[in-house]
């Protein structure tokens, strides 16, 4: 007799990262969570610790770590990615804001060299306000 493997559950631990005020929380509540049927309003807060939620899609679990990405606080990163194993960073930078732009940029580079980071998948997402781009014709 084999083993059944369809009844193994998978668990991959996904890490979200961003600058301050880059959208990573309200992606995790509004979007994530919609895969959940979570309705209601969003009300979200800067993330001063970290968000965690977890997803569950038959035998597959998807752990999300929202970690805060207020320039004081993302120090604490390496305490997480060097103690987890993720899976995959889904990484968020605000187009709009203009004056943390290079900064936001600068801090993805140094994530993707990171050994711990080498063998994950990685999404960016670039969050711009869509008003603007209607009116500007973009």
């Amino acid at each position: 007799m084999g083993i059944d493997n369809s009844k193994t559950s998978r668990k991959i631990n996904i890490i979200l990262l961003g600058l301050e005020s880059s959208g990573k929380t309200f992606f995790l509540f509004s979007r994530v969570k919609q895969l959940i049927e979570v309705g209601g309003e969003i009300k979200t807060k800067p993330t001063e610790g970290f968000n965690y939620e977890e997803i569950r899609f038959d035998s597959m679990e998807i752990a999300i770590w929202d970690l805060p990405g207020k320039e004081s606080l993302r120090s604490f990163w390496p305490i997480y990615y060097k103690n987890i194993a993720f899976d995959g960073i889904i990484y968020l930078i605000d187009y709009d804001n203009k004056t943390t732009l290079d900064e936001s940029i600068k801090v993805l580079h140094e994530i993707v060299v990171k050994e711990e980071f080498s063998e994950c998948s990685i999404i960016i997402f670039v969050n711009r306000n869509i008003e603007d781009c209607i009116d500007n014709n973009d």
